[in-house]
């Protein structure tokens, strides 16, 4: 990122490789997933002009792919809350369909859950990365 604030281009290498062993353990993947959030806010922290759209030429890369990971939950939250005060016609079905597709992804987590887990403790798990964050 420095490299780019510094007037240099980034471009994509189609004949570049990278090479990464996919984790068949629930548990070693939410740490690699904590890792590579944690160094989002790391890096935001460490480089606030990136949030300078004037200074970062690739402002808007960074909002929609370093950001928005990190702002889509809570925008996915306001909008099953927002839906809850217009359940009419079209809301409603947006409701019901956010309200299973949230409910398909908790089932997902229940029997994904191998080493016996509890979902519960996961849960305070990652808000309490949030606070250390």
């Amino acid at each position: 990122m420095r490299i780019v604030l510094g007037g240099k281009r980034s471009i994509f290498d189609p004949t570049a490789r990278a090479y990464d062993v996919v984790s068949q353990n629930p548990e070693l993947e939410y740490e690699r997933k904590t890792r590579t959030l944690t160094g989002n806010y790391q890096l935001l922290a460490e480089m606030p002009e990136l949030l300078v759209p004037w200074r970062n030429p690739i402002f808007v890369q960074l909002i929609s792919h370093k950001l928005g990971r990190l702002l889509v939950p809570y925008c996915l939250a306001t909008l099953l809350i927002s839906n809850l005060f217009l359940l009419d016609g079209f809301y409603l079905a947006m409701f019901v369909s956010q309200f299973l597709w949230y409910g398909m992804a908790g089932a997902g987590r229940l029997l994904s859950t191998r080493s016996g887990e509890s979902p519960v403790r996961h849960s305070l798990q990652v808000s309490q990365v949030k606070k250390e964050i």
